[in-house]
C-alpha cells in the first residue's frame, strides 16, 4: 500500500478540480461546435447522439461535484488508514497531539496516575472530538488528585502495550487495558497468514491511477472491497483464537501485563 499518492499534501488540489472542470466544459463546447450542422437535422441518429452526449457530460459533471464533496465537505473515517478519505480525516481531526506523541492533552501529573492503554479504539479513531472518548469521560469523573492519560496509537497490539508500559518513568496506580478482538494479530503465525491471504491489492493500470488520485473513486473502491474482506478477516481471527499454540502464546503476553501490574502495585482492569 506504500505507493498510494496522498494528493491532499499538494495543498492546491482545488486547482486540479478546476482544471478537470475546464477540460470537461471545453470538450463539451468542442463537441457541440463540431456536430452543430449534423445535429440541426432531426432524425434518429441525431436523437441518439444528443442522448449519449447528455449522459456522458452529465456523468462527468456529477463526478466533479462528487470529487468536491469528498475532498472538502464529506470526510468519512474508516478502519483503513491508507485510504485518501482516512488520511484527510486524520489531517483534519487528529489533534491535539501531546509531547509524548499521543492524541491527547498534555498531562498534568498529580499524585495518582491512571493509564488507559490500547489501540485506535482508545486513541479515538473515528471520534472527531477527543472529549467524547471514554478515557476523557473517565478523567472528568475522577477526583482532582488523579491524572488520566492514554498510551495508545492506531494498529497497536498486546506486544506494544507491554513495551510502552515498561518504558514509563511514572508508576501507575491504575492501568486500564482496552482489549480488542484483533489484539491477537501480533503473533508471528497470524502475521504470516495475514500477509499471504488477507492483503488487499490495488487495481492495476489506469484504474490504479484513478483510484489513487480521486477522493471519490478511492472512497468508492475501498468501500466495495471492504465488504467481503471484513467478514473473512473476522473469521480468520476467530480461528486464530481456536489455535492452541497461538492462544498459549497470546495468554503468555497477557500474563506479562498482569505481572507488570503486580510489580508496580497498580490495579489492572481490562475493558473488552
Amino acid at each position: 500500500m506504500g505507493d498510494l499518492i496522498d494528493i491532499s499534501i499538494l495543498g492546491n488540489y482545488y486547482i486540479i478540480i478546476l482544471l478537470y472542470f475546464f477540460l470537461v466544459t471545453s470538450f463539451l463546447a468542442i463537441t457541440v461546435y463540431a456536430f452543430r450542422r449534423k445535429w440541426a437535422v432531426i432524425n434518429d441518429a441525431r436523437r441518439l447522439a444528443v442522448n449519449i452526449s447528455v449522459m456522458v457530460f452529465t456523468t462527468l459533471y456529477i463526478l466533479v461535484i462528487l470529487e468536491i464533496v469528498f475532498c472538502y465537505i464529506y470526510t468519512p473515517s474508516d478502519s483503513w488508514n491508507f485510504t485518501l478519505s482516512s488520511k484527510r480525516w486524520f489531517q483534519k481531526y487528529w489533534k491535539p497531539v501531546n509531547s509524548y506523541g499521543y492524541r491527547d492533552y498534555e498531562p498534568e501529573w498529580r499524585d495518582k496516575v491512571l493509564f488507559v492503554v490500547g489501540d485506535s479504539f482508545v486513541a479515538g479513531h473515528g471520534v472527531k472530538d477527543i472529549d467524547e472518548r471514554f478515557s476523557n469521560a473517565l478523567s472528568q469523573k475522577m477526583e482532582e488528585d488523579w491524572t488520566v492519560t492514554i498510551l495508545a496509537k492506531c494498529a497497536w497490539n498486546i506486544q506494544d502495550y507491554i513495551e510502552i508500559l515498561r518504558k514509563q518513568n511514572r508508576r501507575p496506580d491504575v492501568i486500564i487495558i482496552s482489549y480488542v478482538f484483533n489484539d491477537i494479530k501480533n503473533h508471528p503465525s497470524v502475521q504470516k497468514t495475514m500477509a499471504k491471504k488477507h492483503t488487499i491489492r490495488l487495481p492495476g493500470g489506469v484504474a490504479k491511477v484513478m483510484v489513487n488520485n480521486s477522493y471519490f473513486l478511492n472512497w468508492a473502491y475501498w468501500k466495495i472491497r471492504k465488504q467481503g474482506h471484513v467478514e473473512k478477516y473476522t473469521t480468520f481471527l476467530k480461528r486464530s483464537y481456536d489455535n492452541d499454540r497461538i492462544w498459549s502464546d497470546h495468554t503468555s503476553n497477557l500474563d506479562t501485563i498482569i505481572n507488570y501490574a503486580g510489580e508496580t502495585g497498580a490495579k489492572l482492569k481490562f475493558v473488552v
